[in-house]
């Protein structure tokens, strides 16, 4: 077994001999980072938690859950069989010898799998090194960037070597350029290269805990039956996928006018070719137009035809699960509205609080309800009548609440 060296790499950019002859200066690394640049980067949860969305749940919820989904495959109370124990261990590391207890924490079958995923991506300013011979092929890499652009970081590893780069200046002054795949990156690109040719150690096998599936080449799910394209990937022997994918529809499509139709609406003496379709949820739609992206052809249906009424019920994706919405004081609630969107294969959606219509949209349009304070019930219903619900409790914001 090959022990993996850990090689660290402090860049930072500061002389030595100056510094005892002048009062503490920093290098000047780059340009100092401007409040605009700062918040584009403002994406930090503090150790509080501030900023995210509130929880919901109980313990006694949790158990009824762990009892339908989890507990055939880890037992009762987790205690294990068939599959891992998910309890134990507390007190096992209190000392420099910890007690083996059988819980890892990332088996070797995820360890590979997260080392090919950190390896997709290559050289972040030479994309095309893999073409060049006589360098490490396999390199896992992740880069990072500090809050307010202080400092920037990289960590990865070779077939033999772990090493981690550290960029920023010593008096903690911000700068734009001090960002992680740009400035630590190349540097540990160039450490990992240099170490390369002085060992000849092979990157790991896939562990056996590993086995092969094949899924569809568009969206990595399991593969069904309207999937055309195919690869086969690892995944852990445990916990192998299967739900099939979700975005590839198959329908027969009437070749003298193109249109689709499900096989209740197939006519006598009309001829059908059976075609692949992918359907995107209109969350998704939504997305990729709002960014002038490619969007997949969706089948358009004969005039007679609907599309299967079988079909998953929308899934709403704003208000979110356990939301509560706070209002500011002082400014008015019709400036305060509240947006409604779901994620859905039907055309449009009609929406509904406390059974009163709000509005109907397209599906991948927002339809916005001024907020009252109170408890609502939020309900969203397809073309087809299948409906989602939710509850939103609407707040009044600290200085509006009664003493």
């Amino acid at each position: 077994m090959c022990t993996r060296r850990l090689v660290a790499v402090l860049a930072v950019a500061a002389l030595a001999g100056c510094a005892a002859a002048r009062s503490v200066e920093g290098p000047n690394l780059g340009q100092p980072a401007s409040p605009a640049e700062i918040a584009a980067w403002d994406i930090s949860i503090p150790p509080d938690g501030a900023g995210l969305p509130a929880g919901s749940g109980t313990a006694a919820r949790g158990a009824v859950v762990y009892a339908e989904k989890c507990q055939a495959c880890h037992g009762d109370k987790g205690a294990g069989q068939p599959n891992d124990r998910l309890v134990g261990g507390h007190g096992t590391l209190t000392s420099a010898s910890p007690v083996r207890t059988g819980l890892p924490i990332f088996g070797p079958g995820a360890a590979a799998l997260t080392r090919e995923a950190l390896a997709q991506r290559d050289r972040p300013d030479f994309p095309k090194r893999r073409d060049v011979t006589g360098v490490p092929a396999a390199i896992h890499w992740k880069t990072g960037t500090s809050f307010g652009f202080r400092d920037a970081w990289a960590v990865g590893s070779g077939p033999a070597y772990t090493v981690v780069v550290w960029t920023g200046n010593v008096d903690n002054q911000p700068s734009a350029e001090l960002v992680g795949s740009e400035a630590a990156g190349p540097l540990l690109f160039d450490v990992l290269e240099g170490l390369a040719s002085r060992n000849s150690a092979q990157l790991p096998a896939p562990h056996d805990d590993l086995i092969d599936v094949e899924v569809c080449a568009y969206s990595g799910h399991i593969a069904g039956d309207a999937c055309p394209d195919r690869v086969k990937v690892h995944a852990p022997v445990h916990a192998v996928p299967t739900t099939p994918c979700p975005y590839h529809q198959a329908y027969d499509v009437d070749r003298a006018t193109g249109r689709a139709v499900v096989p209740a609406c197939r006519k006598p003496g009309k001829s059908y070719d059976r075609k692949s379709f992918v359907v995107l949820p209109s969350a998704v739609t939504a997305w990729l137009t709002d960014r002038h992206r490619a969007v997949p052809e969706a089948p358009v249906f004969d005039d007679d035809c609907a599309a299967d009424a079988a079909a998953a019920p929308p899934v709403m994706t704003t208000p979110g699960e356990g939301q509560v919405v706070s209002l500011n004081p002082g400014v008015p609630a019709s400036r305060q509205l509240v947006p409604l969107s779901a994620s859905t294969h039907a055309a449009a959606v009609t929406w509904f609080v406390d059974g009163v219509l709000v509005g109907s949209a397209a599906a991948d349009q927002r339809v916005y309800w001024t907020p009252a304070v109170g408890r609502h019930e939020i309900v969203v219903a397809d073309d087809a009548g299948r409906k989602a619900r939710r509850t939103l409790i609407v707040e009044r914001g600290a200085s509006q609440r009664p003493r």
